[in-house]
């Protein structure tokens, strides 16, 4: 499918779907120049779209939907590169492409890079180059994940006491049943969470498809070593305040299922915002006085979502 484009200006061309069967030997040549450049370790020809006004250069990486994976290999390809060579990795994937295909960067022309190209699985990281007609430069459009994405694969080696079958792990680990399972330990874990003035909760959305549901009113879950504000102690050894002025964490989670080949996958999907514990529990508008923990704590939420896997790996091989 040729996305919508972002020119004000379209330059006329002929109908490119005359031109298909040299496109694609371009294509190849394109793949042939990524190999010798170095960057067909990371990147490769993905597919190539071409209609009547539109011809889209897909790229892929080697290691599709591992989104943690490819934002690291992208942005270390995209700095290794431009220390050596004056044009971006985006200008210089574009303008190659151009060249090989022979087409005016001002026609629909465009070169795009995402995480995975699997039928229903959300794009969570994206590069769409494209050349702008009204500023005259080479334009990239960004999408990048503002979640942390895990991937838990039950087959017959993870069940370490018992042998169990593919078929019998597809058969018992049911989407519904998973779900049930992941949202009561959820439940019970996250509000057993001890901490001063904070009340959990954990509020699911109906989705048929996809577990979904935000726990609300946390404390010390990922910031699991935050110490008590000094002048909140202070407070509270003179009793004027029993305060509690720790960050006020929120998580949302959303959870896939899939049946392979060799058994079930679970894609465990986690954002986090944080705000400032001085408001009182009653300040739950999301939208004001809340950040994204991805900005500037994506350390530590990695390593929440890495133990939160673990324990949910754990729990479905029981």
């Amino acid at each position: 499918m040729i996305p919508v484009f972002h020119f004000s200006t379209q330059a006329q061309v002929a109908d490119f779907r005359a031109e298909m069967e040299y496109l694609h030997g371009q294509k190849d040549r394109y793949q042939r120049w990524l190999d010798h450049s170095g960057i067909g370790k990371i990147l490769h020809v993905h597919d190539l779209a071409v209609e009547e006004k539109d011809v889209i250069l897909y790229l892929a990486f080697s290691r599709p939907g591992d989104t943690e994976y490819i934002v690291n290999a992208w942005e270390t390809l995209k700095s290794s590169f431009e220390q050596e060579h004056s044009l971006s990795l985006e200008q210089t994937l574009f303008y190659k492409w151009i060249t090989l295909s022979d087409i005016s960067p001002e026609a629909n022309v465009g070169v795009y890079v995402y995480d995975t190209y699997t039928p229903g699985e959300p794009k969570l990281f994206g590069r769409e180059i494209y050349f702008d007609s009204d500023s005259a430069r080479v334009i990239t459009e960004e999408y990048n994940p503002k979640s942390i994405v895990r991937k838990i694969n039950i087959t017959p080696p993870s069940f370490t006491d018992k042998k169990v079958s593919e078929t019998q792990i597809r058969k018992q680990m049911t989407k519904e049943l998973v779900y049930e399972k992941i949202y009561n330990y959820a439940s019970q874990q996250f509000k057993q969470q001890t901490c001063e003035q904070r009340f959990p909760e954990v509020k699911r959305e109906y989705d048929k498809d996809v577990l979904r549901f935000k726990v609300i009113d946390l404390c010390r879950v990922v910031f699991e070593n935050e110490s008590q504000h000094s002048l909140c102690e202070i407070f509270r050894s003179l009793n004027l305040s029993d305060c509690n002025w720790m960050k006020r964490e929120v998580l949302f989670f959303t959870i896939t299922h899939e049946e392979t080949y060799s058994g079930v996958r679970i894609t465990v999907e986690i954002e986090g915002k944080y705000g400032s514990g001085f408001y009182g529990s009653s300040y739950n508008n999301l939208n004001k006085g809340f950040i994204d923990m991805e900005n500037e704590f994506s350390g530590l939420l990695k390593d929440f979502a890495d133990s939160f896997a673990m324990q949910l790996e754990k729990l479905l091989v029981e």
